[in-house]
This record gives C-alpha cells, sequence and structure tokens, in this order.
C-alpha cells in the first residue's frame, strides 16, 4: 500500500471489532466499525512519540592493585547499570466507515491497518470509487456526503410523529410502525461479540456439527456490502464468525434511499383520507411541496385505493393492512420496486414477482377459458390489443 494520506479511501478485508472516538477517548464498548469491503475515508493521520527507557548492565575490567594480582589468577570486574532513552514514532490512522455516520470515527494502528486494509482509488473525472470489492454498484466519493441527506429525512418524520401524535394520530402510527423497515436492513440474530470473543481465543469449542456464526447483519445500513455465500464459504472468509454485510435485496446506495424514501412518503401522503394540511408537511419533509398533484395512492397488486383510516399494521402481523410491498421480492430497494399496498395483497403475491404472477395467470387463463364470462374474454382481448409487442 503507498503511503496513505488524509482524505484518500481504504478498504478492510475483514470485519474486525473497533471502539470508536469520544470526547474523552475511545468508546468502553467494541462495535462491528470495520466491515468487510465497506469503505472508509482516512479523516485524520496521528504521530505519536513513543519514549521508551531502557537500563543496560555495561560490565568493565575492574583495576587491581599488583598485590590483589599476584593473588588472584582471574580478573575481576565491575558492573554498573547504564540508562538509555528511545524515542519511536507510532503512526495512527483515523478512518470514517461507510456505514456510520460521518461523526463516527475509529483509531487503526499502522501495522494492524497495513495487514487488514487494501488501498482505493478515485477516479479523478466521475468521482468514483477505484477497487472496491464486493458491491454490485460504483460507489461515488458523493456518497460519503449522502449519508447525511439520509439522517436529515430520518430526523424530520421523527420530528413530525413526535410533534402530531394528537393531532393526526393514524397517519403517526404509519410512519412510526414502518419507518425503520425504510431505513434499516432485516436480517437474522448474528453471533454475540461476547460469544465471537471466546471463539477467537479459543475458549469456545464447537461440536462436529454445530453451526456458528451468521453472516447476514441483523440490523445495519442499508449501503453495507452484500453478501451471499453458502456457510461453508463463510466458514473460509478471514471473518468469520463475524458479520459480513447484508441480503442482496436489501442493498441501496444513500442517494437512492433517498428517492425511495421520498417516494413512499409521497404514496403515504396521498392515501386516501389523509388531512391536506398533514400531506402539505409531510410533502415539504422530502422537499416535494411544489410538485404537481398526484391522486389517491392505490395499490399496485389489486389497483384499489389505499385508505389511511383502514390501517391496522404492526411488524409481521398476519392482519396487516398497510405493507410495504415489493414488485419482485429479490429485487433491490429502489422506487422501481417499493410501493405501499394492501396486506392481503402482498400475501396473494406471496414469494413470488408481479411478472411470475402475470405468467402464471395468463397460463392459467389460456387453459381455462371456459371458466372465463364474456366479458373477461373482452376485456382480454381487449388489453392484448392495446399491447405493442
Amino acid at each position: 500500500m503507498n503511503t496513505p494520506q488524509i482524505g484518500n479511501y481504504c478498504a478492510p478485508n475483514k470485519t474486525n471489532l473497533r471502539r470508536f472516538n469520544t470526547a474523552n477517548g475511545e468508546s468502553k464498548n467494541e462495535e462491528w466499525l470495520q466491515i468487510v469491503n465497506v469503505p472508509c475515508k482516512i479523516v485524520d493521520i496521528r504521530h505519536k512519540n513513543k519514549t521508551e527507557t531502557k537500563t543496560e548492565t555495561k560490565t568493565e575490567p575492574e583495576t587491581k592493585t599488583e598485590t590483589e594480582t599476584k593473588t588472584k589468577t582471574e580478573p575481576e570486574t565491575k558492573t554498573e547499570p547504564e540508562t538509555k532513552t528511545e524515542t519511536e514514532t507510532e503512526i495512527e490512522y483515523v478512518l470514517n466507515s461507510f456505514t456510520s455516520a460521518s461523526i463516527r470515527q475509529f483509531v487503526v494502528p499502522e501495522e494492524e491497518f497495513n495487514k487488514e486494509f487494501y488501498p482505493l482509488t478515485v477516479d479523478e473525472e466521475s468521482g468514483i470509487l477505484k477497487g472496491v470489492c464486493g458491491y454490485p454498484v460504483e460507489i461515488g466519493v458523493s456518497e460519503f456526503e449522502s449519508r447525511n441527506k439520509v439522517t436529515e429525512i430520518e430526523q424530520k418524520l421523527k420530528k413530525f410523529v413526535k410533534d402530531h401524535k394528537t393531532t393526526h394520530p393514524a397517519l403517526v402510527k404509519v410512519i412510526e410502525d414502518k419507518l425503520f423497515q425504510l431505513l434499516q436492513t432485516q436480517g437474522a440474530p448474528y453471533v454475540k461479540i461476547s460469544e465471537f470473543k471466546e471463539y477467537k481465543e479459543g475458549k469456545k469449542t464447537l461440536t462436529a456439527l454445530e453451526r456458528f456464526g451468521e453472516q447476514v447483519f441483523n440490523r445495519n445500513s442499508r449501503w453495507c456490502s452484500p453478501t451471499n455465500l453458502t456457510h461453508s464459504e463463510y466458514e473460509k472468509t478471514p471473518s468469520y464468525p463475524a458479520p459480513l454485510g447484508i441480503r442482496p435485496k436489501d442493498f441501496a446506495l444513500p442517494s437512492e434511499v433517498i428517492e425511495t424514501t421520498k417516494e413512499l412518503v409521497m404514496q403515504i401522503a396521498y392515501f386516501k383520507n389523509v388531512d391536506p394540511e398533514a400531506r402539505k408537511m409531510l410533502l415539504a419533509i422530502i422537499e416535494c411541496d411544489q410538485c404537481p398533484p398526484r391522486s389517491d395512492h392505490c395499490c399496485l397488486y389489486c389497483g384499489q385505493c389505499v385508505d389511511l383510516n383502514d390501517y391496522s399494521s404492526s411488524y409481521m402481523s398476519e392482519t396487516n393492512y398497510i405493507e410495504i410491498c415489493h414488485r419482485d421480492p429479490n429485487d433491490r430497494f429502489l422506487t422501481r420496486n417499493m410501493y405501499w399496498g394492501h396486506g392481503d395483497c402482498n400475501r396473494r403475491q406471496g414469494g413470488y414477482s408481479e411478472a411470475d404472477r402475470i405468467r402464471e395467470g395468463f397460463s392459467l387463463a389460456t387453459r381455462n377459458l371456459e371458466l372465463l364470462s364474456k366479458d373477461d374474454l373482452t376485456l382480454l382481448i381487449a388489453m392484448i390489443a392495446k399491447t405493442s409487442l
């Protein structure tokens, strides 16, 4: 690695625990601040002088008188302590990870930095980070700044929830219940930090059939690196048993999260029966108060309006009326794929894409035309006639 400079970028080759900087030094507890392949920015380089005092014993022949020399065959020695002070310069790199807030930084000593990080370069023309591994799309350095915009929208939505619990309770409940789904990924419980340390220190013994570790974070930012290894592949990584990243379908860059969140908030604003004043406030939060007005938002699966007055929801409930839906469950968190729809419509779609369900429906219809009414057939023919093949 070339000599790193402040403002350069790098990425870890393994996930590791780090303590973040505070006003009083480093944090007491460690966190997964260093995540494999997640870009980091070098925000500072510290040069610390380490002074070490060493005491050495210097042995010299002792001068004897003539009489003493005659009576002894071996010369005696005189031992005197000698003190030396040595000063060495230690280098530490202060890093900010892409998945952390811009103010959350951690320190890596030079020796560990050289072993656990690889360099990234920035294309001067495009601003794209070069050398990044493990990401499905290119990452521009501007995405580091876009993180702040995501936080800004989140804080504004939280303030709306806090200020309008009594004036707009139904609207507040939708945002309160679903906000974490917009901004955080979903996963599975992963190895506890205490268990990770026990394993690394050789204090945890696994049985032959015991499966230990989980590569997916339970909660992390959407721009964490995606991972989709088999468990056997995961066990062979340098990070094991630390987590590696998030599910590929949860991934989105900060700029993409901003656009998708704005669209979903826009759809909330145009739920049927949303108060016009509340709608104005929501549109102002996403800076769309001057955008052309929309009609009532409809579920894309059934085509019916989504009515705020019918909202009743808790996460993973079987009676959800309104849910965040995916047009393709395996596509990413993008505006083309995310929308608010009815819970029962979402369950009917199941784990299939809309395209899957359409093909299935056509296949079923063409093999059972006798079940269709004349009006159904007329509508089907008319729809096909409008489609440009």
